[in-house]
């Protein structure tokens, strides 16, 4: 699989699509769209996600759907969330909405037109914006 990395100088406006990897130094405005997502301690990314797998050392505003998402000490979620798994270690920032996948549906990586096509909001983040915050299992 291939992995593509944002320096920190980058700033992209616009949608990023890819069935790879990608590493965030930058910053991102837009949707992302990708098999695992690696937002690093300063960047930014505010729009929606869409990928596999999210480690989230930076900051997220918008939009996130995955199957697992890792919020590390230095990082932040602010928005919505739907996810299969969900952690947060201890100082990480958790302002979301959230709303657990149910039963064995997968998120995969949407192809660039998926992506660049502006996909419709998931029945469960629908369902997460007229829902109480959740709480988050420890």
């Amino acid at each position: 699989m291939t992995k593509s990395v944002f320096s920190a100088d980058l700033r992209i406006i616009g949608d990023v699509a890819s069935k790879g990897d990608l590493d965030v130094h930058g910053s991102i405005e837009g949707t992302v769209s990708v098999r695992t997502l690696a937002v690093a301690r300063d960047a930014v990314i505010e729009g929606t996600v869409r990928a596999v797998s999210v480690e989230i050392a930076g900051r997220i505003a918008g939009r996130l759907e995955c199957d697992h998402v890792a919020i590390e000490s230095t990082g932040s979620l602010d928005g919505d969330v739907a996810y299969r798994t969900l952690s947060v270690v201890p100082g990480g920032g958790l302002n979301a909405r959230c709303a657990p996948i149910p039963g064995d549906r997968a998120v995969t990586a949407a192809s660039g037109a998926d992506a660049a096509g502006g996909r419709a909001d998931s029945p469960a983040l629908a369902r997460a914006t007229n829902r109480p915050m959740a709480n988050v299992p420890a």
